[in-house]
């Protein structure tokens, strides 16, 4: 559209029709607006791109990484507070990324897409089996990508070195950030048990060393007690990791259950109860940051604000058998999660818990569900699964492996 509107033709106008220059001056801007360059958006986008920064100060391990849509900002956090920030591109309409609570599960250095011409993904850092990651790519300033979340290639090589597998991933639709929490609901261990986690991994270590010795013995005794011995060695040599493993718990309003996860490993599922069952009480993320002497310290994220975070824990009520028991094993990096979600159908057996905002767009997440050849999708066992999720109301996990 081209407008030609002369200084005197504007006089007439205005004369014409008495109306003031304002008004006559906001009808041309707002005619003006409709007819700007359809990248008008995208070069304003460019013009306020976040700046890649690193915190003044000496920084600790990564804890989690919180990932704006709204602002195309990934901020990365330890203990203390923000230590790396850079700009990303996330998914675009259609395929957008999907907002919720993710962590790492697989690092791959040298990365390539067997969804996308076997596209470059430096430095890798996978939230989903089906293909949802944080990696290095070209950024142009706004959502560009499939659904991944494409950093700079010399940022995604640095988040990298320092991140490791369980490394908390929150991706909200706005911008949010840890704020320090403290509530009685929160894990309070012991000092005793923060103390005995690495005394115990050690015991459950030289308890495997013998184990295994023992299979070898039984191997040339008898087929039954060496399969019994290697199970036995099995079972110990998962079991001491585990010990120096932070715990996990997500609360789930859809189901009404509370669910434990230490590693990957699925160990608790129990009914609670929740005041209000019927109203809303949004997404918040607790994560025990480090020790203190009273216990730990923690922090909250809130990512779908229906309650405030401590109106939320106000409201659930855990049996004090089970706090309890999750209490005697949290550590730092421990964590709870609070949603009106169920747990995604990504949660796996190599997985952390995966929670989805469904009242967000997902398009990035769920092509990937769906895959064109219905063989594509197999159980733990190498066995093709029907594509079924959690039940409404809880009951049995359903596991799903996507090659990809």
């Amino acid at each position: 559209m081209t407008i030609r509107l002369t200084t005197v033709r504007t006089a007439e106008v205005i004369q014409r029709w008495g109306l003031s220059s304002i008004v006559v001056l906001a009808a041309v801007a707002a005619v003006l607006a409709q007819g700007a360059p359809a990248d008008a958006t995208e070069k304003q986008a460019r013009a306020v791109q976040p700046a890649e920064a690193t915190a003044p100060r000496d920084v600790g391990e990564p804890i989690m990484a919180i990932v704006s849509i709204k602002s195309q900002q990934v901020t990365i956090y330890d203990a203390d507070g923000w230590i790396l920030r850079a700009p990303v591109s996330t998914g675009v309409r259609g395929r957008e990324t999907p907002a919720g609570v993710f962590s790492v599960v697989q690092k791959d250095k040298d990365h390539h897409s067997s969804l996308y011409d076997d596209a470059w993904m430096p430095n890798m850092l996978r939230i989903t089996w089906s293909g949802i990651a944080l990696h290095g790519g070209p950024l142009p300033g706004y959502a560009a990508s499939h659904g991944c979340i494409r950093m700079p290639y010399g940022f995604a090589e640095k988040l990298f070195d320092k991140a490791r597998i369980g490394m908390r991933v929150i991706i909200a639709p706005g911008d949010v950030e840890p704020v320090e929490f403290s509530h009685s609901a929160l894990f309070v261990p012991n000092a005793e048990a923060l103390a005995a986690a690495p005394i115990r991994a050690e015991v459950l270590t030289r308890e495997a060393v013998e184990a295994t010795k023992r299979a070898d013995e039984a191997k040339s005794a008898a087929a039954l007690a060496a399969q019994d011995a290697k199970s036995l060695t099995a079972s110990l040599r998962k079991v001491a990791p585990l010990a120096l493993e932070p715990v996990s718990v997500f609360v789930s309003r859809a189901t009404r259950r509370l669910y434990v996860r230490r590693g990957f490993e699925a160990t608790l599922e129990v009914p609670i109860t929740i005041q209000n069952p019927e109203q809303p009480i949004g997404t918040h993320v607790f994560t025990a940051v480090a020790r203190t002497d009273a216990g730990l310290r923690w922090t909250a994220v809130t990512i779908d604000s229906q309650d405030r975070a401590k109106d939320a824990l106000d409201r659930i009520t855990i049996p004090q058998d089970v706090l309890d028991s999750i209490a005697s094993i949290a550590l730092p990096r421990s964590s709870l999660i609070i949603s009106d979600e169920p747990p995604n159908r990504e949660t796996n057996y190599r997985t952390e818990f995966v929670v989805v905002l469904n009242d967000q767009p997902q398009g990035g997440l769920a092509m990937r569900r769906r895959p064109d050849d219905g063989g594509s999708r197999f159980n733990r066992w190498g066995e093709w699964y029907p594509d079924y999720g959690y039940p409404p109301q809880g009951g049995g996990q359903y596991y799903f492996y996507y090659l990809r």
